[in-house]
């Protein structure tokens, strides 16, 4: 249980195991810590010298001869706190490159890319929203999903569209769901319903083409960013649109 918990907190086996090793031992040279630890003999001092820069292992000499002995328990938590501190520094440093790293992407002509989980199609599906320059058009909606994703959906349109006054034309292939319902009292967004089958919702966001599937647990997407495919979805959305039901309340006026 101590070495699985040593490995997961950043220690390799050998590590791990000499650590526990010497903890039970005391002050040990180097070939009892060998037999107690069960590694190689030739990876003992290698091993030695990681733990004793990670501050987790002391080295004292006892008549000509080196011993070694683990430092303080406390110490794995120091060593813990300065992986921490390494982690936000890394994190802060990736932060200023994220401008140049999109940049990168922009550049590209097409481009396409697979996200499987809410998890990674969140912050997709914000940053789009957040950046977009036309109205968003959304179709393939439907209100019979599962209460967490019509909720994920629920706050992008709100937060992303609503409150921040962009556009967006949204169309149901239902017009009785509550999910539906909802979306007829936003004053931002313009809804039709067409009832047809369709497997996958598909949004266009400018340039770019996301394409959902829904199973039990897991939310698939296909993003595609690439200017002449996204105008093939555009034309095959305004044809829906043209055949689509308005609900019966005023519609908001795109300029």
């Amino acid at each position: 249980m101590y070495e699985s918990l040593l490995k997961k907190i950043g220690l390799t086996e050998n590590e791990s195991r000499t650590y526990l090793a010497l903890s039970r031992l005391g002050n040990a040279t180097t070939s009892k810590i060998v037999s107690a630890a069960n590694i190689s003999g030739g990876k003992i001092y290698e091993t030695l010298d990681k733990l004793y820069k990670k501050g987790l292992v002391s080295i004292n000499t006892i008549n000509g001869v080196k011993h070694f002995q683990t430092t303080k328990p406390e110490a794995i938590l120091d060593f813990l706190e300065e992986k921490k501190n390494n982690i936000q520094e890394q994190e802060a440093q990736f932060k200023k490159i994220l401008p140049q790293l999109s940049s990168i992407g922009q550049e590209q002509t097409f481009f396409s890319e697979t996200l499987i989980g809410t998890r990674s199609v969140k912050p997709l599906i914000e940053e789009l929203f957040a950046n977009a320059k036309k109205p968003i058009l959304a179709m393939g909606i439907r209100g019979d999903k599962k209460t967490k994703y019509n909720s994920f959906w629920w706050h992008i349109t709100t937060e992303q569209l609503e409150n921040k006054n962009k556009k967006a034309k949204y169309l149901f292939i239902e017009d009785h769901s509550e999910y539906y319902k909802k979306h007829m009292q936003l004053k931002n967004i313009e809804i039709r319903s067409l009832k047809t089958v369709s497997p996958a919702a598909i949004d266009i966001i400018d340039n770019h083409v996301i394409i959902l599937t829904y199973d039990e647990d897991v939310l698939h997407c296909v993003h595609i960013h690439n200017k002449p495919i996204a105008e093939s979805f555009k034309a095959f959305f305004n044809n829906l649109w043209e055949k689509g039901k308005c609900p019966h309340r005023k519609a908001p006026v795109f300029n």
